[in-house]
C-alpha cells in the first residue's frame, strides 16, 4: 500500500487577486510536482511541503 503525502499549492485567485491555499495528496514529491505543474499553466503556483516552500513554478517554466 502506498502511503500518500501531504503537500499544498498557494496562487493567486483570478478574481479577487488574493493568494489562496488548496492542500492535496499526492503518492511523492514527484506526483505533487506534476500536479502542481499542471496548475501553472494560467499563473504562478508554490508548491509546499509542510512550512517550506519548495517550487515556485509559472506558465512560462
Amino acid at each position: 500500500m502506498v502511503r500518500m503525502q501531504t503537500f499544498s499549492m498557494v496562487y493567486a485567485n483570478a478574481r479577487s487577486g488574493r493568494r489562496e491555499r488548496r492542500t492535496f495528496r499526492a503518492t511523492d514529491l514527484s506526483d505533487a510536482f506534476l500536479q502542481v505543474r499542471n496548475a501553472a499553466s494560467e499563473s504562478v503556483v508554490e508548491l509546499w511541503k509542510g512550512n517550506t516552500c519548495i517550487s515556485i513554478l509559472g506558465p512560462d517554466d
